[in-house]
């Protein structure tokens, strides 16, 4: 499960979990709690940015002769050339669907009641 202290969604679920400790288990509320933590544990953001390079400038293209592209470094700061780099969701692996998830802002849109879908 996501980190309470980062993530407004798990501090939401864990402020659910608290106050169904002190009002007992008369309810499917620990199921749900479980499910709903299983699925977020799954979306998460993954640890490592994808990299696109969308276009290289012919400084920094491949070079057939010596069978290299340029650094880098040299590609992310140069101008003419296209590159970001951007977080997906560890689950869904779609360079589509930027962190956070369809799947994550969808839940978490509901829970913490956000207009912004």
């Amino acid at each position: 499960m996501p980190d309470p202290t980062t993530d407004p969604v798990a501090a939401y679920l864990a402020q659910v979990r608290k106050e169904f400790d002190v009002f007992g288990e008369a309810s499917a509320l620990p199921r749900l709690h479980a499910a709903l933590g299983a699925v977020l544990a799954l979306h998460v953001r993954q640890g490592k940015p994808v990299r696109n390079y969308s276009k290289m400038c012919p400084e920094h293209a491949w070079n057939p002769a010596d069978r290299s592209i340029g650094r880098l470094e040299d590609i992310r700061d140069c101008p003419d050339c296209g590159y970001t780099e951007y977080y997906v969701c560890a689950h869904c692996e779609c360079p589509d669907d930027k962190w956070p998830c369809p799947t994550y802002r969808a839940i978490s849109a509901e829970l913490l009641g956000e207009e912004n879908r």
